[in-house]
């Protein structure tokens, strides 16, 4: 939730249903909103979360470990 909220890639809903439901309707009528979002997420996700990322991040953290 740190993420959607720090990059403005979605709306994080805590709650219930109705808290969901306004979350959903808020995206539907504001269609900018929903874009933006929506190209905010994709963004993140080719930066933080590709394979070629995440295994960078694991070679690093096993070759800092051999160093300790």
């Amino acid at each position: 939730s740190e993420v959607v909220r720090k990059t403005n890639s979605g709306i994080v809903v805590t709650g219930n249903a109705e808290t969901l439901g306004r979350g959903i309707r808020d995206l539907l009528l504001d269609h900018d909103l929903m874009l933006q979002m929506g190209l905010n997420g994709r963004r993140i996700v080719r930066e933080r979360f590709t394979w070629e990322v995440i295994a960078k991040k694991m070679e690093d953290a096993y070759n800092a470990s051999l160093l300790t």
